[in-house]
């Protein structure tokens, strides 16, 4: 443990030492990934006097730390995850994952996931700082809003108590079930009064919100057909059986004033199961069946699910549950597996395609309908139905009003609509009564927080509207405001999103909404005016305010004043603002500089608020400070090795693109650059980007992309161009903006080298660079991720990710072509690189893997053997298994090594692997990676 303040004057004071020595910069290599560090799950107490955070790295052990507030100091423990804190603070628990190392001994000796290292359980008692550790951890669960006490659960294997003999007249099957057999202990604990109460053979188990109880499920005797549903009194220290007998209980749970719990349970012995719902009030010696399969308001063969959330009202009064027809009983084998044909029936009339259907199976198979159980007048009533599947409560259930939603009738046009129409639905808690309020929506639409209102945003005439919950009071709230409600960035087939909904006051009796600028407060019932929150001020200073919500307690929007980031449009300065809901005052600037700021969370008890900040070059640090952000502290640092290597600059630059429009770009430079000597570019995009100006390059890996701090630091120039579009062009559009954007750098900055100039980029940006080295050679060497080669071949392919139709992509959104291939087949041949192949003359790296379900695969195979048959300089990555981007580490580190090979040969004339020289046949596949290099030309 070490305090804060020593800690990073000790590294300010080495780190300015070892340079004052001499110590030269080092550029950033590969082998930095494995040790580059990142904060993960920051919380903050309720009271804001402790944070805690990890700070992890991929291939060492990490820490948790714990600031203290108050002393501003931080103490740390090697290899803490997962921490939660208790309701007042006292205590941090906490996961400690095992050593790496061990891990990866272990599985190098090929154990079983049973038997690698366990984590283990650490309790943190925040004032005296002592720490308690226990092995074997399986799971633990801490009270959210109060008490002392927790649970957790261990597992360790049942030592066999038979000698060797009686083992060898054991059969095969009872050895290996004796020996598998583990003992699940849960455990009851008070760190602050060092109480303990232990259970066995529990199966699962959950703990009240504030504390009270605490409740099991366990095994009950010898049978596991048999089971117990008990629970434990934290004040009074006693427990009480709720059920025990016959039967498999789930879904245990509590209300929030702790005086009730439920459950489900079966008591069929076969593996299909049929599921009852339980009820227990405090005071009553046992539990009760109030819900089973033949209730009155149950539909006839369904019953309770053990697939459906279960739980209270915030109020107490209802208890939610899930329904589903009873599932089918077991069928008795008779075929034989090779007897049975396998195939898929694809069926013009699928309201879902067959790709769809499959992706979603298990989904289907486990869907519920939402359904309530009133506790006053013990009444079921069903709230969602096949004919409306989902049904969302409000006000955290004690709404008289829910939503219902059903999409079913537009399931085909999902394919090539987007985005999916739905129909909306008023759904009464008491009755169960659904009345439609909206029909064939696309777009933003919901009941207000307390149930009295339908809003949402029409894309066609741009406006908000409300309707009252009956559907007979439709309002445009909007009509009389002379400002853009929708994104007016967009520039897709399809109409417009609105600006983010702010949210909705106290009793729903304001709706707030953004446009591009500013916030405006609407009446809902539309007798007054609109009010702008923010007095005009975004708009005249051209700054983008957006709401940043601190309070996730509660539906509503704070009933005072409200936080808002404010990013100035031409600079990408932030700042930090706050408005009164009067609208009677512009915004208060708190703080604002040349940073990206991120991630606000405040203390649920306290105005003390904790936010992360970055610059390109700035890692995302952690800071706190009070509302007033007067006194700011930056109470993480997480790479102080970065001064060691070379990093970057990055800059700002604007152009007019060859059609006119207004574009800016993001230029990274190294941090060591020579005005006097020129540099390779390479020219990474996608769409528009300038506004990530400020965002942090992390040295990692790359999943798909180059990125810029890992070049900048090896003598690249990045320049990241924005792109805007037009309906129908997606192809032209991307040259005009890159190639117009590298004109402009290049007669701006006399440093660039026009003849080592490289582009990169996947998904969207692989399809676009596959075009553009059609239409140009300029380029030295191109890396396309991922492209869509041919749109004819693509526009009719599933997206296999989700089993969806790709039509509604090329139709309606990122494509952009805005018809179908039938209507217009030349507007689909002239956005096809695949066609335009004999004119490309710049050497291309493909990345494209076997398992991506965004694009297909097949659309880069498309584009290899057509370069390689016409003798065009072309390699394509192939990860076994990986999807669009990739996620294994090691894929990941090959991908970058490989990457930044293939342009240091075409941007530094450097020699060339021998992966790019001679290939890796198969027969070499995992035993040969290539990287070595070619003997450079005498």
């Amino acid at each position: 443990m070490h305090p804060f303040k020593s800690f990073f004057v000790l590294s300010i004071c080495l780190g300015s030492s070892f340079l004052a020595a001499g110590q030269e910069k080092k550029s950033l290599s590969h082998e930095v990934y494995d040790s580059w560090k990142s904060i993960n799950h920051p919380i903050m107490s309720r009271d804001g006097n402790w944070v805690s955070y990890e700070i992890n790295a991929e291939k060492k052990d990490g820490y948790l730390y714990l600031y203290d507030w108050e002393n501003d100091t931080r103490d740390s423990v090697a290899r803490g995850a997962k921490a939660a804190f208790s309701f007042d603070g006292q205590f941090l628990v906490y996961s400690i994952r095992p050593h790496k190392d061990s891990t990866r001994q272990a599985k190098l000796a090929k154990k079983k996931d049973s038997e690698l290292p366990k984590d283990s359980l650490g309790v943190w008692v925040t004032a005296s700082r002592k720490i308690t550790k226990i092995p074997e951890l399986t799971s633990v669960k801490v009270p959210t809003k109060g008490g002392h006490w927790l649970a957790y659960l261990t597992e360790t294997k049942e030592p066999s108590d038979s000698t060797e003999l009686d083992r060898k007249d054991k059969s095969s099957s009872e050895k290996k079930k004796k020996d598998a057999s583990k003992t699940r202990t849960l455990v009851l604990w008070n760190p602050v009064e060092e109480l303990k109460q232990e259970i066995e053979q529990v199966e699962s188990y959950q703990i009240s919100e504030n504390g009270k109880w605490i409740g099991w499920m366990r095994t009950s005797g010898d049978s596991t057909d048999s089971v117990a549903v008990e629970l434990f009194d934290t004040e009074q220290q006693s427990r009480q059986v709720l059920f025990e007998g016959a039967g498999r209980a789930k879904r245990l749970v509590f209300d929030q004033a702790e005086t009730q719990a439920s459950f489900i349970l079966t008591q069929d012995t076969s593996k299909t199961k049929v599921y009852s719902l339980w009820y227990w009030r405090s005071g009553a010696t046992a539990a009760e069946e109030v819900v089973h399969m033949g209730s009155t308001a149950m539909l006839e063969d369904w019953a309770v699910s053990e697939h459906g959330k279960t739980g209270f009202s915030e109020n107490g009064e209802r208890l939610y549950f899930g329904t589903a027809p009873m599932p089918l009983p077991e069928s008795e084998d008779s075929v034989l597996e090779n007897e049975q044909p396998k195939l898929d029936v694809w069926n013009w009339q699928d309201p879902r395609l067959q790709p769809q259907q499959s992706v979603e199976l298990k989904k289907d198979e486990k869907k519920t309908y939402r359904a309530v159980w009133h506790v006053a007048t013990q009444k079921m009533v069903q709230l969602a139905n096949e004919q409306i599947p989902r049904v969302d409560s409000l006000m955290k259930g004690n709404a008289n009003i829910a939503m219902g939603i059903d999409n079913q009738a537009y399931l085909k046009q999902r394919s090539w609509e987007w985005p999916a129409y739905r129909d909306v639905y008023a759904v009464n808690v008491e009755s169960g009564e659904a009345q439609k309020v909206l029909e064939q929506v696309q777009y933003a639409n919901r009941l207000s927080p307390g149930g009295n209102y339908v809003y949402w945003y029409d894309p066609i005439g741009q406006d908000w509207y409300t309707n009252t919950n009956d559907g007979n009071n439709k309002r445009n709230l909007t009509a009389s405001l002379e400002v853009e409600l929708f994104n007016i960035f967009h520039n897709t087939p399809m109409e417009a999103y609105s600006y983010p909904l702010v949210g909705w006051t106290e009793g729903d009796a304001h709706m707030l909404i953004s446009d591009h600028y500013d916030l405006w407060k609407l009446d809902p019932s539309g007798k007054e005016k609109p009010q702008n929150l923010t007095k005009g001020f975004g708009r005249k200073n051209k700054i983008r305010f957006r709401y940043q919500r601190l309070n996730t307690e509660s539906p509503f929007v704070e009933p005072e004043s409200i936080l808002l980031l404010g990013m100035q449009e031409v600079t990408k300065e932030m700042g930090v603002y706050t408005v009164n809901l009067t609208g009677k005052k512009k915004p208060e600037l708190l703080m604002n500089s040349a940073h990206a700021y991120r991630s606000f969370v405040k203390a649920k008890e306290a105005d003390k608020i904790m936010w992360r900040r970055e610059t390109f070059s700035d890692y995302p640090e952690l800071y706190v400070s009070d509302r007033s952000f007067k006194e700011i502290r930056q109470i993480s640092h997480t790479n102080p090795q970065q001064k060691d290597y070379w990093w970057g600059n990055v800059k700002m630059v604007n152009w007019t693109s060859y059609d006119g429009s207004e574009l800016a770009g993001r230029l990274y430079t190294p941090e060591n650059l020579d005005p006097g000597k020129k540099y390779p570019m390479i020219v990474y995009f996608y769409e528009r980007s300038s506004d990530g100006i400020h965002r942090y390059s992390m040295p990692s890996p790359s999943r798909s992309i180059v990125y810029p701090s890992i070049y900048a630091s090896n003598g690249y120039v990045i320049f990241i161009p924005d792109i805007v579009y037009k309906t129908g062009q997606p192809g032209l559009d991307a040259y005009n903006a890159v190639m117009s954007g590298t004109d402009h750098v290049l007669q701006e900055y006399t440093f660039l080298d026009s003849t080592r100039m490289g582009l990169q980029g996947h998904s969207w940006g692989g399809y676009q660079i596959a075009h553009i080295v059609t239409q140009t050679n300029r380029y030295a060497a191109a890396m396309a991720g991922a492209p869509v080669s041919n749109m004819t071949s693509a526009y009719g392919g599933i997206r296999w990710s989700t089993g969806l139709s790709r039509m509604f992509q090329y139709e309606e959104t990122q494509s952009r072509l805005g018809t179908t291939l039938w209507e217009d087949p030349e507007r689909y041949l002239k956005n096809s690189p695949l066609f335009y192949v004999p004119q490309i003359e710049t050497p291309v790296l493909m990345m494209h893997n076997d398992k991506d379900g965004a694009v297909p695969w097949y659309q880069g195979i498309e584009f290899f053997v057509a370069l390689r048959r016409l003798a065009k300089p072309v390699w394509m990555l192939v990860y076994n298994g990986e999807g669009h981007n990739l996620r294994g580490w090691a894929n990941r580190k090959d991908l970058s090594i490989r990457m930044m090979q293939y342009f240091d040969h075409f941007l530094k004339k450097r020699p060339m692997p021998v992966w790019m020289s001679k290939g890796i046949p198969t027969i070499d596949k995992g035993k040969k990676l290539g990287y070595e290099l070619e003997e450079a030309d005498n």
